[in-house]
């Protein structure tokens, strides 16, 4: 059985930060996505540093699916579709416009690695080859992956000489 993870990068409004977005990130959108069926492990993440460039994103979001399940099941989940819903009304760069302009979501498959004990800060390289656990991209859900796949690690501290992309935990499951 292969694992799964969703992988959403994003930036919200302009004005979420003093609207109190990270709170309800963490009062809200973290336990509600959390307590669902087809979520294993849910996390919100701040991007702390790295090339902007290659990420042009202020936020990404990690959904593992929850063994056994699929894509599909997080997809077919009423209460999740509709929370998604509303958070592009809430947060979202372009609440009527096209949904790739508010986030975008890639499914991906895990292929090898470890990405060290769970910690607040984790480093994301868009390739298959760093050190970490990797990731190949199987499924554009929203928008297209500027890579085949990205690699995840877990770190105590970040490097300021690193290419990666730095996050900084939002929230997590409690």
């Amino acid at each position: 059985m292969s694992r799964l993870i969703c992988f959403l990068p994003y930036t919200p409004r302009s004005d979420s930060e003093e609207r109190g977005y990270e709170q309800w990130l963490q009062d809200v959108d973290n336990p509600f996505f959390n307590s669902r069926p087809p979520v294993h492990h849910y996390t919100n993440w701040r991007v702390a540093g790295g090339p902007t460039e290659a990420f042009p994103y202020t936020h990404f979001d990690f959904l593992l699916i929850e063994p056994g399940k699929t894509a599909d099941d997080v997809w077919t989940d009423g209460p999740l579709a509709e929370f998604a819903a509303n958070w592009v009304k809430l947060w979202g760069v372009a609440p009527e416009g096209d949904p790739a302009l508010n986030y975008q979501c890639y499914v991906a498959e895990y292929v090898s690695g470890d990405a060290g004990a769970y910690a607040p800060l984790i480093e994301i390289s868009l390739d298959l080859s760093s050190v970490g656990e990797q990731w190949r991209i199987t499924q554009n859900v929203v928008g297209q992956a500027q890579s085949p796949g990205f690699t995840r690690r877990f770190i105590s501290r970040s490097d300021p000489a690193s290419n990666a992309i730095i996050g900084e935990l939002v929230a997590g499951p409690r």
